[in-house]
């Protein structure tokens, strides 16, 4: 299978899962190797709901016993569709570069190393408008180098610094949009983000969004 095969968007609703359940299966799926990257999006727009850009591994698309090829719909619930921009549909999930303002976002979640196979013109246009959605609201190039040292590369730094000179602001910096550094949050330390957010956002205290074991 190619690359972008393997690359769907997902829309999780409380008809499909629990918001803890959601991104527990996801952890796990990602532990066991059958998810390759994941980023998820706690959002609202009619209704709370999780929005994600996931990249399976091959081994999601074995064929069963009957020789009928694995589907996502096989390894967790919720509504996929293939991804027909890739860097697009991940943008919008981790909320960079024309998503990184859009509202209601509350958090997003990332699972392993984001590739871009675009890595071109189109990605240095949307990181400049992404930092300069930063430097808007009060981020610096200290800042920027931190949570992107590869975006920073790709601008150039004494481009952003001209460009923090021109763009003073004194709004305080959005920083559950901010792209973080790859990690491996690992399932206990996601349970204790979703716990978080829960406290933070009263909204997500939803019958279908329980953070209870179930």
């Amino acid at each position: 299978m190619n690359y972008k095969e393997r690359c769907y968007a997902v829309t999780i609703n409380p008809a499909h899962s629990s918001f803890s359940r959601g991104l527990d299966t996801i952890a796990n799926l990602y532990d066991e190797g059958i998810i390759d990257y994941a980023v998820i999006s706690l959002e609202e727009s009619a209704k709370v709901h999780l929005q994600g850009f996931i990249t399976f591994n091959e081994s999601a698309f074995v064929s069963d016993e009957e020789g009928v090829p694995l589907q996502p719909t096989d390894h967790m619930d919720g509504h996929f569709t293939k991804a027909r921009s890739l860097s697009g549909a991940r943008d919008y999930c981790a909320r960079e570069g024309i998503h990184v303002s859009k509202k209601g976002h509350f958090r997003s979640f990332e699972f392993g190393e984001w590739v871009d196979p675009g890595w071109n013109q189109h990605l240095r246009t949307r990181k400049i408008f992404e930092f300069t959605q930063h430097i808007v609201n009060g981020a610096d190039v200290g800042d920027l180098v931190h949570f992107d040292p590869s975006g920073v590369l790709l601008i150039g730094q004494q481009n952003l610094t001209d460009l923090v000179a021109r763009r003073k602001a004194n709004l305080p910096p959005q920083k559950n949009v901010m792209r973080r550094p790859y990690y491996y949050i690992g399932s206990s330390q996601l349970k204790n983000e979703i716990n978080e957010v829960v406290k933070q956002h009263v909204v997500l205290q939803d019958p279908y969004f329980s953070t209870e074991e179930e």
